[in-house]
């Protein structure tokens, strides 16, 4: 049994007989889930950044009024590493929804994702869903030295300041064996981080 199998029962358990019992409780625990809810969706990378496709259209700063699979140039960039790589395990670091790591893993490879953003990794694509995480490339991502054979970071260290670039790339190598694989677009004049 998991940990999380053994402490969600008994804590689930305890916080519905203490909001059950006491007004006051429920009143604690609501405001902590909603703190806690806002804590973990940063305030940048939700439905305004993405788009919204359900919906009007609205202009992203990355110039598109919805975030597909065909956007990023999922398929194609998944057919270049399965075609010209030889790499079973791979990591999109930066995977937004998760379509490069859907394309991939339609290719055969053993593809995880992680990002930043909650808000997109629980709107994952259906073929990327129990292989995205959250992770923060700024701090130590959840795998072992070497755990895979290529990282990718397609669009993604643009969004950080450029100190921080030297510990971020020493981060990705340290996870893996052979390669670095990383986009960064320019569009003119173009200052770094999340506006950038």
């Amino acid at each position: 049994m998991s940990l999380r199998e053994l402490l969600v029962a008994p804590v689930r358990r305890a916080l519905h007989e203490g909001a059950a019992r006491w007004p006051w409780f429920r009143r604690v625990v609501s405001i902590g889930a909603h703190e806690l809810e806002r804590a973990l969706h940063d305030t940048l990378y939700r439905d305004g950044y993405f788009g919204d496709s359900g919906g009007p259209a609205v202009e992203l700063e990355i110039g598109t009024p919805e975030y597909t699979r065909p956007l990023p140039h999922a398929d194609e960039g998944a057919y270049i590493v399965w075609r010209f790589f030889s790499v079973r395990r791979t990591l999109d670091v930066g995977c937004a929804f998760g379509f490069f790591v859907e394309a991939e893993r339609e290719l055969g490879l053993d593809a995880s994702g992680v990002d930043v953003s909650q808000y997109a990794l629980d709107r994952a694509a259906l073929g990327a869903r129990g292989h995205v995480r959250y992770g923060n490339l700024l701090h130590r991502l959840p795998f072992g030295r070497g755990a895979f054979e290529a990282v990718s970071l397609f669009e993604t260290l643009e969004h950080l300041p450029p100190e921080v670039v030297p510990r971020a790339l020493r981060e990705v190598r340290r996870m893996t064996t052979k390669y670095v694989i990383a986009t960064i677009p320019s569009f003119g004049p173009n200052p770094n981080g999340p506006g950038g």
